[in-house]
């Protein structure tokens, strides 16, 4: 594991779902935060799920296009087959309950 990199076996962070990959197109959380004036603790459940509700993503895009982050509509979208895909978030629940 990279350092600096803490996961929560409770709630792993899928490193290659969409949300991670836009988080680390801005510098990682912080810096995705920082960029969104968010809470990290609110970025940091869209790394938990994976996924960013699509409400955010106009105004995520502007911050890309502020910062001169490259970020395309497409990486909002989870495009690997689904054996390489982490468990979703029901099968998280489940494993947890």
């Amino acid at each position: 594991m990279p350092r600096g990199v803490r996961t929560n076996p409770k709630n792993p962070i899928d490193r290659g779902a969409p949300a991670s990959v836009i988080a680390d197109k801005f510098g990682g959380l912080k810096a995705f935060a920082t960029a969104l004036d968010m809470a990290q603790s609110s970025v940091h459940r869209w790394l938990v799920k994976g996924t960013i509700d699509g409400k955010y993503h106009d105004a995520i895009m502007a911050a890309a296009k502020a910062r001169a982050v490259r970020l395309k509509a497409t990486d909002f979208v989870d495009t690997r087959p689904q054996e390489q895909r982490g468990p979703s978030t029901i099968e998280l629940e489940a494993a947890t309950a």
